[in-house]
């Protein structure tokens, strides 16, 4: 109701409403897009690191756990946390790989 106010107090003589509205609109579908394209960027580089696990990584979890991939199955791997402490997580809890070059 306040809105309805503001949009007919607002609008020039002759004018639509939807005229002023549009704009608004227009920049909304614009950032839903734009996060649309950046969510599935996103999501094909995570699926893209999971893909190149391999045993002796380094890597951290969702939860800030950090380990060695001591196996890797289909969906699930096993971290190495300390001697002879193993962990089973699934593949989609790694958050990403440690560089251990620097």
């Amino acid at each position: 109701m306040l809105l309805n106010f503001i949009a007919t107090a607002a609008q020039p003589a002759g004018r639509a409403p939807v005229m002023i509205w549009l704009p608004f609109i227009f920049v909304i579908v614009i950032f839903w897009v734009l996060d649309f394209f950046t969510r599935k960027k996103n999501k094909k580089k995570q699926q893209q690191l999971l893909d190149g696990l391999v045993v002796g990584a380094k890597v951290v979890t969702i939860g800030g756990l950090i380990g060695e991939i001591a196996l890797v199955k289909d969906d699930f791997v096993e971290l190495k946390v300390d001697k002879g402490i193993r962990l089973q997580f699934k593949k989609n809890a790694i958050s990403h790989v440690l560089d251990t070059e620097k």
